[in-house]
């Protein structure tokens, strides 16, 4: 996860301090969740004051780069130290018990911390021989917290977290985990140092699983001769794969190992026993020159959302002006270029307008219509049957003793001409000559001369 520089911090009146600076991966710091797993590995080394674990001083970001100032540490980490174990055997099995007590202490101050964000203690997670490193004073320091998970919570189904070959039965069923998960993988690493070879290998990572969960083990005294039953029913016990049969505590653990050790073998014979090893290595690869912050190359940047929101409307603005352009020009060769009358289309003809059905007038009654608001003067209206009728306002006293009049004037007759009816072409007496108008308010007139008005 991390790139691991020596660097030195400085202060006033000379002040040099060589730390070891972990900085995240370039590739890694784009990415939002191993960034916070970084900081997150800075926060829990924080909490955790043991001999047995890397200290850790400062957690920060320089030029973009999250970066872990940690304790500088002078040695060889036990991987490098297995490899040359077969040409110089500078690993014995005292050595190897020595080694696996320190961790076992490391791993339960782990396991015992009580914080606001691991309640029930912490898990490892990652533990080989690549994370224990073996001082040139013969101390044992536990390094890379960057996949420790709190004890109790269930491993992602996503992916595997840890080396394969060092990870336990139950973390590969994907069951809930707790510190026993640490004891087995602390069991693989003994039994590795005790005969020199790896424990669980394989050709592809489906074969080192199936070897964790099925693979018969052997007895360390098979392969090493030399190694006492007992170092033998301790192996034995840490690698089981039902963890109700396996060391429950890292205290438990701890304290048979030294009891199995007697005292016989401490950190100034581990020392001298690993000395040889480190002066090879350095003399292979010698360290380099202390570096600044300031000479790290800065890590890409990842773009932000805002950003991208608006690169992807401009680019959609980009593409909607280009095809608009596109088909103005279209339009622009297609206005330029000759027409051909071939196959020029003929206009059509439209249709000629149906003829409208008449208007069906209203029969007339006797008495002339009135319009509403009128002043006795009629308006004919031809009435259309769709058309809705508005109702008509109630006529006013005058209009109706008017045409009380008019009724009357109507139907009244003489006397004489009702009795002996007129020759043929000659009109009876009281009959109004055709051709004239007769006088509506004639009858009127007179009722009121009868009355004496």
């Amino acid at each position: 996860m991390g790139e691991v520089f020596l660097a030195q911090t400085r202060g006033p009146g000379g002040f040099v301090r060589e730390i070891a600076l972990k900085v995240i991966r370039p590739e890694i710091a784009v990415t939002p969740r191993l960034a916070q797993m970084f900081m997150r590995e800075g926060r829990l080394l924080a909490k955790l004051n043991h001999r047995g674990i890397v200290g850790v001083y400062d957690l920060g970001v320089a030029d973009g780069r999250l970066y872990l100032a940690m304790e500088y540490l002078q040695g060889i980490d036990l991987g490098s130290l297995l490899l040359g174990q077969a040409d110089n055997k500078t690993l014995s099995p005292a050595a190897s018990l020595y080694v696996a007590k320190e961790v076992a202490h490391a791993l339960s101050a782990a396991h015992s911390l009580r914080a606001v964000d691991a309640p029930a203690g912490i898990i490892h997670g990652d533990l080989s021989p690549t994370n224990i490193f073996v001082c040139r004073d013969g101390a044992v320091k536990l390094l890379d917290f960057g996949l420790a998970r709190v004890s109790g919570l269930e491993p992602s189904s996503a992916n595997l977290c840890g080396k394969l070959g060092y990870l336990a039965p139950e973390s590969i069923a994907r069951v809930p985990l707790d510190h026993r998960a640490d004891l087995f993988s602390l069991g693989v690493v003994l039994y590795e140092c005790l005969v020199g070879e790896r424990l669980f290998s394989g050709g592809t990572a489906v074969e080192r699983l199936n070897a964790v969960l099925q693979q018969e083990i052997p007895a360390p005294s098979v392969k090493a001769p030399g190694i006492s039953p007992a170092v033998d029913e301790i192996v034995a016990k840490a690698l089981c794969r039902d963890r109700m049969a396996r060391w429950q505590t890292a205290d438990e653990l701890a304290r048979v190992l030294e009891g199995e050790l007697r005292g016989s073998f401490g950190a100034s014979e581990l020392a001298a026993a690993i000395a040889p090893m480190i002066e090879r290595l350095h003399s292979v690869s010698p360290a380099g020159e202390p570096i600044a912050l300031a000479s790290l190359p800065p890590a890409p940047r990842s773009v932000p959302p805002r950003a991208r929101r608006l690169f992807r409307a401009w680019l959609v603005l980009l593409v909607l002006a280009v095809v608009g352009l596109a088909a103005v020009a279209t339009l622009l060769v297609q206005s330029v270029r000759p027409r051909d009358p071939s196959r020029e289309i003929s206009p059509v003809t439209p249709a000629p307008p149906r003829p409208r059905a008449p208007a069906v007038a209203e029969p007339s009654s006797g008495t002339p219509a009135v319009p509403f608001g009128g002043r006795g003067r009629p308006r004919a209206k031809a009435a259309s049957p769709t058309r809705h009728r508005s109702r008509r306002r109630r006529p006013r006293r005058r209009e109706v003793r008017r045409a009380r009049v008019r009724r009357s004037a109507t139907r009244r007759r003489a006397p004489a001409s009702a009795a002996a009816p007129s020759p043929r072409g000659q009109a009876p007496p009281g009959a109004i000559a055709p051709g004239t108008l007769a006088d509506p308010y004639a009858a009127s007139r007179e009722q009121d001369r009868r009355r004496g008005r």
